[in-house]
């Protein structure tokens, strides 16, 4: 896919953005993040697809205004459709270098045979934090597994900025799939 297409998902899996991602890039970068995997624990064949849960063991995270690491007990909930397309959750806290914990969830999809996933991504830190900026912003990123490291790369950008005028690829869920009841991320920024 053209890295400045925009990724309208399916209406099974919106993520809060029914009318698309548009490439992240376009945005200003907030951070990029190292995540370490630990166990990989392939759940099998659900009603929606192929599931596994990916255990986040840390990690680190840099970016102009904030660094610091990605404490243990994250998760990644990928979701493998039968038509390549791919459905993901995560769940990460923050500690920036300052001691201010930063929670983060993500909500993002791929299409049939992508080597990345685009996310929208919500933050959420106390209001009277030094980060609280990160609270306000409408963010977006590409993530990218490296299995043979045990990494995930993430980059996260700030797109409040950035329209949606250009080329759209509609993603779609295989026939006859079910709807995943619920999804993780409904909103983004203020």
């Amino acid at each position: 896919v053209g890295d400045a297409q925009i990724l309208v998902p399916d209406a099974a899996w919106s993520c809060g953005a029914p009318e698309g991602i548009p490439s992240p890039a376009l945005g200003s970068v907030v951070m990029n993040a190292t995540l370490q995997i630990g166990a990989i624990h392939a759940v099998g064949e659900t009603q929606y697809g192929q599931r596994r849960l990916l255990d986040i063991t840390g990690g680190k995270f840099t970016g102009e205004r904030i660094q610091g690491t990605i404490l243990t007990g994250g998760l990644e909930l990928e979701l493998l459709l039968s038509n390549d397309g791919l459905e993901l959750e995560q769940i990460n806290i923050l500690r920036s270098q300052d001691g201010v914990p930063i929670y983060v969830r993500t909500c993002g999809f791929a299409q049939p045979g992508a080597n990345q996933t685009r996310f929208i991504a919500d933050f959420e830190v106390a209001n009277n934090s030094s980060y609280a900026w990160l609270n306000k912003g409408k963010y977006a990123g590409i993530r990218r597994l490296n299995e043979r490291t045990g990494t995930v790369e993430l980059a996260i950008y700030d797109i409040t900025q950035v329209s949606l005028i250009g080329t759209k690829v509609q993603l779609t869920d295989p026939v006859g799939v079910p709807n995943q009841p619920w999804e993780c991320a409904t909103t983004t920024g203020s």
